[in-house]
């Protein structure tokens, strides 16, 4: 992350993350908010507490759904989740995306820029392998690009995660 510690930390599935940026919050399976010092949670020293963002696992069910959401200044934005079960408990896929785009509302009356726009796409694949009952790992891709004119940035990002976990036998 560099520089100083946040006084409150962001972590997406687990990993450190300054999540200041469109692109994240989009088929998240849980958001939580931990109040309080949190230096040895994960590693980060945080003063004023923790948000953890959790996204969604793929899952052994066959599903998935489109959002579309129309706005006030050409305001568009676009969600779809796909899930599917290719090898059923045992190889899972889970695709997402998320494209907003909305017109700014601020206008340079000189050179008739528009200011304050909203341009971003976002997209996520998991997969989850199970080869056994015991163990359960699952891989993130996340793809975002973003080219908005609020904060007069242009951003590019790839990021892999890696998570496994020990899944209970009952």
């Amino acid at each position: 992350m560099g520089g100083p510690d946040p006084a409150v930390a962001t972590y997406f599935n687990d990993v450190p993350t300054v999540v200041t940026s469109s692109g994240y919050l989009f088929d998240l399976e849980n958001l939580q908010v931990l109040k309080g010092p949190q230096g040895t949670l994960f590693g980060v020293n945080s003063t004023g507490g923790a948000v953890l963002f959790v996204p969604a696992r793929p899952t052994s069910e066959l599903g998935g759904y489109i959002d579309v959401t129309d706005g006030n200044y050409n305001a568009r934005r676009y969600q779809t989740v796909v899930n599917v079960p290719l090898v059923n408990d045992v190889l899972m896929v889970r695709f997402a995306a998320d494209l907003n785009y909305r017109d700014g509302y601020t206008i340079n009356p000189i050179n008739g820029h528009d200011y304050d726009n909203t341009d971003y796409q976002a997209a996520r694949l998991g997969s989850c392998i199970s080869p056994r009952t015991a163990l359960r790992t699952t891989f993130w891709s996340t793809l975002r690009r973003s080219m908005s004119t609020a904060r007069a940035t242009s951003a590019f990002s790839i990021t892999r995660m890696v998570h496994s976990s020990p899944v209970q036998v009952t």
